[in-house]
């Protein structure tokens, strides 16, 4: 990781000077190529900060700490993150959920979240996305739906491989580095759940995120169902 990453850092703090510079030297085509060099350096380090995680996951490096948790407050950051996305894409993004106190790792299950809604916005050309949370037989069910275009039958069957790609006949959709849901399911495991693919149709996508829950609800008469929209 440190061989990896010290080259990088190298290439993204000298792009950032040379671009903050006043050189008169720097004109604005060079100012553009150095902001190429610096988002492509981004990338790569993302890219390497993945292959690491999900080689930590296959080797169970990480230790899972589980704390108590209020889930629907984190559940609105999460979707906060990514309404202005939606909105650019004129989707609707919509989050059910009921306050519910739960023992889990917080930051892995907003990871999973996100990773689960950031594909949905970015597969859907037209309608919206759903997060809904819900507990059954003792799991916390987090189900995400789309209405994009789904996935073919070979998609399909490579799903939660590393480093596969979907929809690449569309220009628009290339790019990425394919680790995510390998990354996301390798996570859901580790937490002692799991990811499934629920149903995929020309008409949307749908999948299912669960893992146990350590910690009972809260009484009926305090779940009050919370809805929020963002988008159209």
């Amino acid at each position: 990781s440190h061989n990896m990453r010290t080259p990088l850092n190298a290439v993204l703090g000298f792009s950032q000077l040379l671009g903050l510079s006043t050189d008169p030297g720097l004109n604005d085509s060079h100012k553009q190529k150095l902001d190429i060099i610096h988002k492509a350096g981004k990338q790569l380090l993302s890219l390497v900060d993945q292959a690491l995680q999900l080689a930590q996951l296959e080797h169970h490096a990480e230790p899972c700490e589980s704390r108590r948790v209020d889930l629907l407050p984190m559940l609105t950051d999460a979707v906060d993150m990514l309404k202005d996305r939606a909105s650019a894409q004129h989707l609707n993004l919509i989050m059910e959920a009921a306050p519910c106190a739960a023992w889990a790792e917080p930051q892995r299950v907003r990871e999973v979240v996100m990773n689960l809604l950031s594909n949905a916005i970015k597969f859907t050309q037209y309608g919206g996305v759903k997060l809904h949370l819900s507990v059954a037989q003792d799991q916390l069910v987090f189900d995400v739906s789309d209405s994009g275009s789904g996935l073919t039958e070979l998609e399909r069957s490579r799903l939660f491989q590393p480093f596969e790609q979907f929809h690449t006949h569309l220009p628009n959709l290339r790019g990425g580095t394919g680790l995510g849901l390998a990354i996301s399911k390798r996570l859901a495991e580790w937490m002692g759940g799991n990811i499934e693919l629920l149903y995929s149709s020309h008409d949307g996508s749908a999948f299912r995120f669960h893992i146990p829950l350590r910690q009972r609800r809260l009484p009926h008469w305090h779940l009050l169902k919370s809805v929020h929209a963002w988008g159209l």
